[in-house]
């Protein structure tokens, strides 16, 4: 069954300490800058390359195929049927060599949005029609491109609109599609050089990456609280950690990201991690031990220590975890090691 509690009352004994104490490592220094170590430097470029789309990495595979659902989803031991009726929208142009999707809604106009990523020569070149996509030339033109779809109606009816874009020669996965002050913002996942973390400001430029303890899956989350950038993110070396950006960061080549305070010390044994704006609160979910641990903070700004974002809930034996707001209501999923979900 769901597990919730009135967000009032799980906040309420929050105590957060306000005094002014070291943030950790203050992100000024770019991985691998100055290393005589060639991975490192390796990964050093590689990061600058995701800012600016340098061309010419080597490129992956893409998936083949995308495992379908299951047709019964099981809650705990009740066995039962989610039920509804689900309503087909209009198909999007056909494409070939999907990297990444993601949803998402828009914090202006309350309405979904889908974000993607494909190679696809002709597809590229009818979307390129419509003035949507960014082409900074040189360095940011690439094979990949990066689209932001509205639509307006509803099943057959509907009407898919690109909204934002842009070209680059890297490929994505595990991303995350988030909206502030109307703009939105698509993390990625690159999997080259060991693994690079960032995100994409209005389908244009983005920040400077972070370096993931793991790629395979997802070592990255972001959420918008009071309007500021906040990751949690597992780094290679640092650990998971609550970290930010400022805005005027995208674009920029140099380190900004601040690592606030590191939750998690051993950065590849902590998976999955996810961050929401919950109500003004900040709530993050994540996998360590085989425990899923959910955190809380009323202030985010003011978060130095692990302690500081402050654990709420557990889940024993866990090999699933997420989390979600509604309502004033904080819900959480949880499944376990036989496969039951609570």
């Amino acid at each position: 069954m769901q597990s919730f509690q009135r967000l009032s009352a799980l906040f309420s004994a929050l105590t957060l300490s306000v005094a002014a104490m070291g943030c950790g490592s203050d992100g000024s220094v770019s991985e691998g800058v100055g290393s005589d170590d060639p991975s490192a430097n390796d990964v050093a470029r590689a990061q600058a390359e995701l800012i600016v789309g340098t061309p010419g990495l080597a490129s992956q595979a893409a998936p083949t195929s995308v495992p379908s659902p299951a047709a019964d989803v099981h809650i705990g031991e009740t066995s039962a049927r989610i039920g509804g009726v689900w309503t087909a929208l209009a198909s999007l142009p056909a494409v070939t060599s999907a990297w990444s999707f993601a949803l998402g809604v828009g914090d202006t106009d309350n309405k979904a949005h889908l974000g993607f990523m494909f190679t696809d020569a002709a597809y590229k070149a009818s979307l390129a029609t419509t003035g949507v996509l960014w082409d900074g030339g040189g360095v940011y033109t690439g094979d990949n491109v990066i689209a932001l779809y509205g639509f307006t109606g509803t099943g057959a009816s509907t009407t898919w609109s690109p909204l934002q874009g842009r070209y680059s020669p890297q490929t994505y996965r595990f991303s995350e599609l988030r909206y502030d002050n109307g703009s939105s913002f698509y993390t990625t996942n690159y999997n080259a050089y060991g693994g690079l973390v960032s995100v994409i400001k209005d389908g244009g430029k983005g920040v400077y990456a972070l370096t993931p303890a793991y790629v395979g899956s997802r070592a990255h989350s972001v959420a918008f609280n009071a309007h500021v950038l906040y990751a949690l993110v597992a780094q290679q070396t640092v650990g998971l950690t609550l970290s930010t950006t400022p805005i005027t960061s995208f674009g920029n080549l140099s380190n900004q990201w601040v690592n606030k305070a590191t939750i998690e010390t051993a950065a590849s044994g902590a998976t999955l991690p996810k961050l929401i704006d919950a109500g003004g609160k900040l709530v993050g979910a994540y996998l360590v031990g085989g425990t899923a641990k959910i955190r809380a903070t009323a202030s985010p700004s003011t978060v130095t220590t692990a302690a500081n974002f402050t654990q709420i809930d557990t889940c024993a034996s866990a090999t699933r975890v997420d989390v979600a707001y509604a309502g004033g209501f904080l819900y959480r999923g949880c499944i376990s090691s036989v496969g039951a979900l609570s």
